[in-house]
């Protein structure tokens, strides 16, 4: 997955040039209010939220859709001593929140411009491949990505037309991707909101100098159709 310098610099060239292919960086579409929503919907159950705000870390969303959306009421009131009653008025506020577009993405359905609902998944290249939950070396996570429908790209012979770009980074823990808007480049965290700048709060201009989480480090380009693609995810 090595790129030669004159592929960077081409890929580079790429980069800054505009194109009107891309999807439209939307953040109004693809945050939806959800964490606001969520912060109010906690308040209005404090004796809940002290009850289960130690399972919370590090995957808040993820608990929730998990423990609280898919689970009956006995169950969690007798895990968390709460009374049956109170955690399904609490699961009832939960439930369209949880189910947004915010909660239900993270970077690599935003990568590939698919807003799904699919609560309790996760966007993951190659879903649909029995081992692919498994810790994914550099050569199979692009191996992964390609057979969802992304373009593996040799920067060198351009972009496809009807194509825009999306970068693969990768660290020992973590994978990222980064996607071409017509206006620049944006990115998803998880399930945080979608956003145009890069982790000190730079507006992403370049995204091969760009500054992410978990150390990860650029290992490959693709070029995704202007339609988009239907990603695939893992039940958490």
């Amino acid at each position: 997955m090595f790129y030669t310098s004159r592929q960077i610099k081409d890929l580079t060239a790429l980069i800054n040039t505009p194109n009107p292919d891309a999807p439209p960086f939307e953040p109004d579409t693809w945050n939806d209010g959800s964490f606001e929503s969520l912060k109010k919907a906690l308040a209005q159950f404090p004796g809940i939220f002290l009850a289960i705000r130690n399972e919370l870390k590090p995957w808040l969303i993820s608990f929730l859709v998990k423990d609280v959306l898919q689970q009956n009421d006995q169950t969690l009131a007798q895990k968390f001593n709460i009374r049956a009653e109170r955690f399904r008025d609490f699961k009832e506020v939960l439930q369209p929140i949880l189910t947004n577009v915010t909660f239900s993405t993270n970077c690599y359905d935003y990568a590939a411009n698919c807003k799904r609902v699919m609560p309790g998944a996760l966007g993951y290249p190659g879903a649909q491949i029995p081992d692919a939950k498994t810790p994914l070396s550099t050569f199979k996570l692009v191996e992964n990505t390609e057979n969802d429908g992304f373009v593996r790209l040799n920067p060198s012979a351009g972009l496809p037309p009807k194509h825009y770009l999306c970068l693969l980074f990768q660290s020992a823990e973590d994978f990222h991707y980064v996607r071409q808007d017509n206006c620049g480049f944006s990115h998803k965290v998880g399930h945080n909101c979608c956003t145009n700048q890069d982790a000190n709060r730079q507006v992403i201009s370049n995204p091969l100098n760009a500054a992410y989480t978990n150390g990860v480090k650029f290992i490959s380009a693709f070029a995704v159709p202007s339609g988009g693609i239907e990603t695939r995810g893992f039940e958490i």
